[in-house]
């Protein structure tokens, strides 16, 4: 079709055709610019061009976001990049800052996917944008990520090192997927500290040391700490506990199937001993939905300045040097889980009150709660945690 001098009362004006799927109005004003009008309705704006020796077509936008005037502009960009020798039908990918990079990983991967993208986006702020945020993802080596890590090590961060290598890794994936990078610089970077697999279980004497060592930290660590050994349940759902899912009537608090590792809800019943760590939250920080809120400015919701205690890692490292004890979180439950079957209790009430996945088939149709058993489970091991500072 010949040229027409378009102007945004016709192109608003043209009717889509009926006897063809699609007519094209091309500009007189701006060489290659056409109105692509589809039967359908829809109108779109592309740009004709010559590209080695054949004629290709880029589609520039639809014509009822994109006014004439703009398409007008965007054609003779495009004209000009083509005039200069670019390569406007395949332009390389655009070039992000790793903080660009991250963000678009934690906003389209780690939320929709992850139940501990808050972690990831907490590791990236905290240890990772300082180091790496302003840098292109192009120019990141592995030579600078060997450095970071090692630099880790050399600090005594042996946990950590592992976890932010595994972030780094994801996140440089994520850019090759999304083809920002053509390879990942962190390809094939080994880990840094060897994991093994512990069976560490604490002694009377060295339980006791902690339990002393905890009671001399500062709020909200102190309670946070208590509950945590008490309960013997993961950190990440304690750290979560709300106050909405505390009831003091039935004397249990609820971990949503949202928070809890394997997506079912789960009910842990309060002891004596527990009550005044939940008075202590209800009286000390009233206005947090948390039980065991943030104190940090910078941790908290920018919407509601409120946000869970975070950090766990650091504060187990000053446990460890207070307690004179070597341990992990995780060594709390297993801990608790052995002096519990040593004390007699089942394995199957040991089970439910960590809140373990049951797989079997006798599982599918064992649809009692435990509820009670879990209760005088708890109530013995709170007990003895209570006594052990006086022993």
């Amino acid at each position: 079709m010949p040229a027409v001098l378009l102007n945004a009362k016709m192109v608003d004006g043209i009717k889509p055709p009926t006897d063809k799927k699609v007519i094209e109005y091309f500009d007189d004003k701006v060489r290659g610019l056409c109105l692509r009008v589809y039967s359908s309705g829809t109108k779109t704006w592309t740009l004709r061009i010559k590209h080695g020796g054949d004629k290709k077509r880029l589609t520039l936008g639809d014509a009822g976001i994109l006014p004439l005037a703009d398409a007008r502009t965007k054609a003779r960009e495009l004209l000009l990049a083509h005039i200069k020798g670019e390569d406007i039908i395949n332009p390389p990918a655009p070039t992000l800052s790793f903080r660009e990079l991250a963000m678009e990983y934690i906003d389209k991967h780690s939320k929709p996917n992850k139940r501990s993208w808050k972690e990831d986006a907490r590791k990236y702020n905290v240890d990772l944008d300082p180091i790496f945020g302003n840098v292109l993802v192009d120019q990141i080596t592995r030579r600078d990520i060997i450095k970071y890590l090692d630099g880790l090590v050399k600090n005594g961060f042996t946990i950590k090192v592992n976890r932010n290598h595994g972030l780094i890794r994801e996140i440089l994936n994520f850019g090759v997927d999304r083809e920002y990078l053509t390879a990942s610089p962190a390809a094939g970077i080994k880990k840094r500290v060897k994991e093994i697999s512990r069976d560490r279980v604490l002694s009377d004497e060295e339980i006791k040391k902690v339990w002393l060592a905890i009671g001399k930290m500062k709020s909200p660590s102190k309670e946070f700490f208590q509950m945590y050994f008490m309960t013997g349940q993961r950190a990440s759902e304690v750290k979560q506990f709300l106050k909405a899912q505390i009831n003091l009537e039935r004397l249990t608090i609820g971990v949503p199937k949202e928070v809890s590792k394997n997506k079912r809800h789960h009910v842990i019943p309060i002891t004596q001993e527990m009550l005044p760590l939940i008075n202590h939250a209800h009286s000390n920080f009233r206005e947090s939905k948390w039980l065991f809120p943030s104190t940090v400015v910078f941790r908290r919701d920018k919407t509601t300045g409120d946000f869970h205690i975070s950090n766990i890692q650091k504060a187990i490292q000053r446990l460890r040097k207070t307690s004179g004890v070597d341990f992990n979180g995780h060594d709390f439950r297993r801990t608790m889980a052995t002096w519990l079957a040593a004390s007699g209790v089942e394995r199957m009430t040991i089970s439910k009150l960590l809140n373990h996945s049951d797989k079997s088939i006798t599982a599918v149709y064992d649809r009692y709660s435990y509820d009670n058993e879990k209760r005088l489970a708890l109530e013995k091991w709170t007990s003895f945690l209570a006594q052990i500072k006086n022993t």
